[in-house]
């Protein structure tokens, strides 16, 4: 039997002209199954649909990425779909042009080819996986740097303002929450961020002049 899924954006929703193209290879809307893009990655009725698959059928789908999160996700989502489960996978995206059935008629050649782009989808995961790792060392060498501990998250706040206000509060010419509401700072980084910053309050609060 033939499937179809599709992953559509709210506001498109049954009218996407993808949608149209897959219908012409499903045949059937029944069998046309699709989940909203959200955030969240829900693809609670995919999960539906790979529940009914059985070995043979075909399944449609309109985006390589509706298979998985994450590049290394795909991968494995597709050997899950086309080795345990015995079921053929198309993408119908033009520039993707990936069908299992093409790597079978292929025989021994189509099955090195296939591997070879299950390869190369697992080395794009670890070449970005180790991209992020640098930006969050050249990130966490930066905020070291500038005198932030590293692994705490850069305040967003005027420092210049935040120092002129702390030795206010130091010489006891403004409160705790005078200085909060000056600095848009909550209570405890205040007390937090003067402390580490070495300012001591005079329990004495000054006349204002």
């Amino acid at each position: 039997m033939k499937f179809g899924y599709i992953r559509e954006w709210e506001e498109e929703q049954g009218q996407s002209p993808m949608r149209q193209r897959m219908l012409e290879q499903v045949e059937d809307d029944r069998f046309l199954f699709g989940d909203i893009r959200t955030r969240s990655f829900d693809r609670r009725n995919y999960l539906f649909l790979r529940n009914m698959l059985r070995a043979g059928d075909v399944l449609f789908v309109d985006e390589l990425d509706s298979l998985g999160y994450t590049l290394e996700d795909m991968a494995a989502e597709w050997q899950l779909l086309t080795k345990q489960l015995q079921v053929d996978v198309v993408v119908l995206q033009e520039a993707v042009q990936l069908d299992s059935r093409m790597y079978k008629a292929m025989g021994e050649a189509g099955v090195q080819m296939e591997q070879q782009m299950l390869n190369l989808l697992l080395y794009m995961s670890k070449l970005q996986q180790r991209r992020e790792e640098e930006q969050q060392r050249i990130s966490s060498g930066s905020a070291v740097q500038e005198g932030k501990k590293s692994g705490r998250p850069p305040l967003q706040m005027d420092w210049e303002l935040f120092h002129a206000t702390a030795q206010r509060w130091a010489a006891g010419e403004i409160d705790a929450q005078e200085a909060c509401d000056i600095t848009g700072s909550a209570r405890s980084s205040w007390y937090k961020y003067t402390r580490e910053l070495g300012y001591v309050r005079n329990n004495k609060r000054t006349k204002r002049k």
